[in-house]
């Protein structure tokens, strides 16, 4: 315990958070707080140290979402994509045009992972039921569709802010908070009134319109709130649950004790109470009521701990207005307001200045609080007392250990029975490939020997060039591959190895007018995307799709197809990115991903783009670079940087950009002189310097005949 010796000078950060911690004695803490009602500074000081180090960000299990969720061409309907206007778990919201109305729209493309394929039409049934919500103060759900076997809310359009962009983190006036929190629970009172429950009650799916964020707000300021994102709710009395036992969900600042447990059966309309609660907490004292450094560390403060009153915080706030929060705040949902309504009449009474019909906390619960602060007096009670309440204490609680422990080992039986399952059809289709590929492969593996036996013995005696074996080889594997297709089954029991096959067959044939090539890469993207929502190895699908879409690009491009071709690169350069962040020391995912960059600059200069090809091969040449540095200079990566560079310079110097192209062959020289290059480097090396030695020579002849003298 910290002691407070009698000041009038300013209080220490640790003082202050002694005393939010109801760590310091009444006597000490009563001072401090007569301090607060004349001291700006350490009010300010005191709201800022309850906020060091502490995040209050959603729970991040799925938030790392990247790839696309807009369907081709940017359209869904008679809906017009626009931009990205938000992203968070359930998906990614885009503004959007009703082209027969011309009314502008909200479309919130769903996450897969959310709603899970095999539960979309549940997750639809859902979300259709809350097209019955239509309150002034609730952004309404207008269409509900599917594509792709996703789920798509369409929702009305609000020119506004987030609530926690609007406030920006900082407390405002006592009254214009409960107005707000008063509007949200005549909104949350008639979505319960329709059986439908939000459960992610927090600022930012909360928007505020009609008053600049950059303006401070007063108590008479004119404000239009909305609730909006929908996206966890639960209907009451419907069997179409589309979260599961044992999932969390929600954010954990905001959610309920009862949500923490990740039982949906037990969150009802109290739960959205509290997140009133939290929200009202947040807009009097500027953060969330309960937070840590981690998602994890906060449930277990959400379960276990009763935030700091406001009035500590604030101390200039209205006792009633303080027991308003609290009251909704509480662990039990027993204990909390009996409903949104309830809430809504209390905040009335405070803002028309009647008296609320809310307590404060009992004297229980009052001994309780003071046993924390007074830890030394409480021990000294009498032994008969104190072996009571240890006994109370410790029976609820074991009850309460022994509740939480069944939960959890509930819920490691079934993620058991799961895993059991999911390595049984494993074991299964892993039988079924080895059956399916013995006969090919042994056909494969003489007809390999037979070939290296024959070109061994011919480039001994001179027969065959190094150059006519590495052609004969490819032709060779490119039989071996022709054979391997013509035995695949159905999609539905394609492999990732069989999709690899298709992407390697694509890859090492010259002739793009085959009209099976582009139909097998097509089922190729069609397996993975069953392969990913099977599997959890997400990261070899990520390679072979990379892969397909490269060849599908090349197909599109031999066709005259450069656009269609720009987008099926780009896609593949996303997964290159990715990649690379999984695995951040692979030289090759740097240089597939320079390959990538590449690729799209040359497409990007067939259309004429010449500044974006400029941008392009420059990407290109960074992730060289960065490949380089993270392998410590490694003599390979440095060969394969100065080849880039190279290659650049070219196509530089093929567009007329003389000067980019003569400041990358110095780069690509600075690179190889950097270090001596091993043997087997010498020959490809001497090739580099030779290719530079000439665009150097053409460089200056387009100088000397460009020259005035000339």
């Amino acid at each position: 315990m910290i002691s407070v010796q009698a000041k009038q000078h300013c209080y220490s950060r640790d003082e202050l958070r002694a005393y939010t911690r109801c760590e310091l004695p009444d006597a000490v803490a009563d001072r401090l707080e007569n301090h607060l009602t004349t001291c700006d500074t350490c009010r300010k000081a005191l709201v800022e140290s309850c906020g060091e180090d502490t995040s209050h960000d959603g729970l991040g299990w799925d938030f790392e979402q990247k790839t696309p969720l807009v369907p081709s061409k940017d359209r869904l309907g008679k809906y017009r994509i626009g931009r990205e206007i938000g992203r968070g778990g359930m998906g990614v919201l885009y503004d959007a045009v009703d082209e027969e109305t011309q009314e502008r729209v909200a479309i919130k493309f769903i996450n897969a992972a959310t709603a899970g394929r095999g539960a979309c039409k549940r997750a639809i049934q859902e979300f259709r039921s809350l097209s019955r919500v239509s309150h002034p103060n609730i952004v309404p759900v207008l269409d509900v569709m599917a594509h792709d076997d996703r789920p798509f809310l369409v929702m009305g359009y609000v020119d506004g802010l987030p609530l926690d962009v609007w406030q920006n983190l900082r407390p405002i006036d006592a009254v214009l908070a409960a107005k707000i929190a008063r509007s949200l629970a005549g909104a949350i009172d008639y979505a319960h009134r329709q059986n439908v429950i939000h459960r992610d009650l927090k600022p930012s799916n909360i928007m505020v319109s009609g008053f600049g964020p950059d303006n401070i707000p007063t108590h008479d300021a004119q404000l239009n709130v909305k609730v909006t994102d929908f996206g966890l709710a639960k209907i009451i009395n419907s069997d179409s649950e589309i979260t599961q036992t044992g999932e969390v969900i929600g954010t954990p600042s905001y959610m309920s004790p009862e949500q923490t447990l990740g039982i949906p059966d037990k969150v009802g309309p109290a739960a959205d109470i509290y997140g009133l609660g939290a929200v009202l907490y947040e807009l009097l004292t500027g953060r969330p009521p309960l937070v840590a450094v981690d998602p994890i560390r906060t449930l277990e403060l959400v379960r276990n701990t009763d935030p700091i009153p406001p009035l500590r915080l604030r101390p200039d706030l209205p006792k009633s207005l303080n027991t308003i929060c609290l009251k909704c705040l509480e662990k039990l949902p027993a204990d909390r307001y009996p409903s949104a309504a309830a809430l809504a009449d209390d905040l009335a009474a405070f803002i028309e200045g009647r008296p609320i019909k809310a307590r404060p906390p009992g004297m229980i619960k009052q001994g309780v609080r003071w046993a924390k602060r007074n830890r030394g007096l409480a021990a000294g009670l009498g032994f008969t007392a104190a072996s009571l309440l240890t006994l109370v204490v410790a029976s609820l609680w074991f009850a309460k250990s022994q509740h939480e422990l069944r939960i959890v080992a509930d819920q490691e039986k079934r993620r058991a029975q799961l895993a059991e399952t999911v390595a049984t059809e494993q074991k299964q289709l892993a039988i079924a490939d080895k059956e399916k590929d013995r006969e090919f492969w042994g056909r494969s593996l003489e007809r390999m020997q037979n070939f290296s036996q024959a070109f061994w013995t011919e480039i001994v005696l001179g027969i065959r060039s190094p150059d006519e074996i590495n052609s004969n080889a490819k032709s060779l594997m490119l039989s071996l591959y022709d054979d391997y297709l013509q035995q695949l089954g159905p999609i539905d029991q394609w492999t990732i190895s069989d999709a690899k096959a298709v992407a390697m067959h694509a890859m090492m044939t010259e002739d793009t007018s085959s009209a099976n090539m582009e139909q097998r890469l097509g089922n190729a993207l069609l397996a993975l995307d069953r392969i990913e929502a099977n599997s959890e190895d997400k990261f070899d699908p990520l390679h072979v799709r990379a892969s397909v879409l490269e060849q599908l690009a090349k197909l599109s491009k031999s066709r005259g197809g450069f656009k269609q071709a720009e987008s099926l690169v780009r896609q593949s350069l996303d997964i290159t990115i990715r990649i690379i962040e999984l695995t951040p020391d692979d030289l090759n995912a740097y240089r597939n991903a320079a390959v990538v960059s590449m690729n799209l600059a040359e497409i990007l200069l067939s259309l004429g783009d010449q500044k974006g090809f400029l941008a392009m091969g420059a990407q290109a040449v960074d992730f060289h670079k960065e490949g380089t540095s993270r392998l410590h200079d490694d003599p390979l990566s440095r060969f394969w940087l100065a080849e880039r560079l190279g290659h650049f310079a070219h196509m530089c110097l093929r567009v007329g950009k003389t000067e980019e192209s003569r400041d990358l062959i110095a780069e690509a020289r600075d690179v190889i002189a950097r270090a001596p290059l091993p043997e087997p480097l010498h020959e490809p090396c001497g090739r580099l310097l030779q290719s530079l030695d000439q665009m150097q020579h053409d460089i200056i002849e387009a100088a000397k005949a460009q020259s005035p003298q000339n």
